[in-house]
């Protein structure tokens, strides 16, 4: 049985939804988490750089930066400034 796209492009929203709709509150942040970190880890310094401060913060790559130089730990954050 061939499928167009279409049809194609629905089973996938079909599957998603029952995939999503099985997954606990932990789930979803694990696997959001992890889904982010492997696209970001894909993109140069600058493309890096650009991602977090235009749909972030324009100075909050430059504080990982430097919490990252300083050897601030990176786990468990919680430090993370009260403006965020």
């Amino acid at each position: 049985m061939k499928l167009t796209k279409l049809q194609l492009n629905d089973i996938i929203e079909q599957y998603v939804h029952i995939i999503v709709d099985g997954m606990n509150e932990d789930d979803l942040v694990s696997y959001v988490t992890q889904t982010m970190k492997n696209s970001l880890c894909k993109l140069p310094q600058e493309e890096l750089e650009e991602t977090i401060t235009t749909q972030y913060d324009m100075n909050l790559f430059k504080e990982l930066a430097d919490n990252t130089i300083h050897n601030v730990s990176t786990t468990d954050y919680k430090s993370i400034p009260s403006r965020y």
